[in-house]
């Protein structure tokens, strides 16, 4: 996708085509209303903002409309007029405050990761069966296929999960509509 933005005067905010799991490496555990906007991996011409919100990461399309963006029912003749919008009211439990620093990904310290065998839910993982074939469209997605046992270990958003494959130690993000918990 060709920036909006001339090579000089790229904005701090603007983080081009960095993938979904990059932009939620760069905001986890940030202080709420810190954002980005990147490109959209899967739907092309489209932008997405990213913001830490109440202990997760949200992500909102902007859908490029001729000459406007369009984010859920706003419409908007930049997408710095997006940001001023959102630095004074809510998109959903927090305003923009300031963009996230465009420095290395420092990953917070962590235990080792370990998995569980097959059909175990890891500590604190919930089990679910896969109702289809999930093939994924970007690189951080989770393909499966139906009848697949996961370990669901984060629930990002309402219609995106973090899943772990137990079979082969995988882990990416699943569609929540694809799968269900085994009972």
């Amino acid at each position: 996708m060709v920036s909006p933005f001339d090579a000089n005067d790229t904005p701090i905010w603007f983080f081009g085509g960095i993938s979904r799991n990059e932009a939620e490496m760069r905001l986890k555990d940030k202080r709420p209303g810190i954002f980005l906007i990147r490109e959209s991996n899967t739907s092309p011409g489209s932008f997405v903002l990213c913001v830490s919100e109440n202990c997760k990461v949200s992500h909102y399309i902007i859908n490029k409309r001729g000459e406007k963006y369009q984010i859920g029912d706003q419409e908007f003749k930049s997408l710095p007029d997006i940001i001023q919008f959102y630095k004074l009211h809510f998109l959903d439990t927090t305003t923009l405050v300031e963009p996230s620093p465009k420095g290395p990904i420092v990953p917070p310290e962590s235990p080792s990761t370990t998995f569980a065998p097959a059909g175990v839910p890891t500590a604190g993982g919930e089990l679910v069966i896969a109702l289809y074939d999930f093939k994924g469209k970007d690189e951080e997605d989770l393909p499966f296929n139906k009848g697949d046992i996961l370990t669901v270990i984060r629930k990002d958003e309402e219609q995106w999960w973090t899943a772990v494959h137990p079979a082969t130690g995988a882990k990416g993000a699943i569609p929540k509509p694809y799968v269900e918990k085994v009972s």
